[in-house]
């Protein structure tokens, strides 16, 4: 199955077709999923079966990028993961004061003109 099949056909896929897609055994998604809570929470059906999401897949996509094809070990990954989430919340919190001085200096270039 292509990625583009995958990515179009369905809003969940199954651990097989994840570990199928990645060419790993479904116990090590099922490992990356206890090592990753954080980032890799497939839904779980009525029988407790595994429901990945687009975003789960690509999430499992980075990490297999990480571990498989640059070397970098779980606790590596960890700290990438970790460290990307810091970089996200200071361009929200920066993105946030950006917006408060913009809307400021909109209402002052209002009272000029009047």
């Amino acid at each position: 199955m292509s990625r583009l099949e995958m990515e179009t056909e369905k809003l969940y896929y199954s651990i097989g077709d994840v570990s199928s897609k990645f060419h790993v055994p479904a116990s090590l998604l099922r490992y990356w999923e206890k090592e990753f809570p954080e980032i890799i929470q497939p839904r779980k059906g009525s029988h407790g079966r595994r429901m990945y999401t687009a975003e789960n897949i690509s999430a499992i996509s980075i990490l297999y990028d990480l571990i498989k094809n640059q070397g970098y070990t779980l606790d590596g990954a960890k700290r990438h993961f970790k460290e990307s989430r810091k970089e996200n919340n200071e361009t929200d919190r920066i993105t946030a004061k950006l917006i408060k001085i913009k809307s400021s200096l909109l209402g002052l270039k209002s009272k000029v003109k009047e």
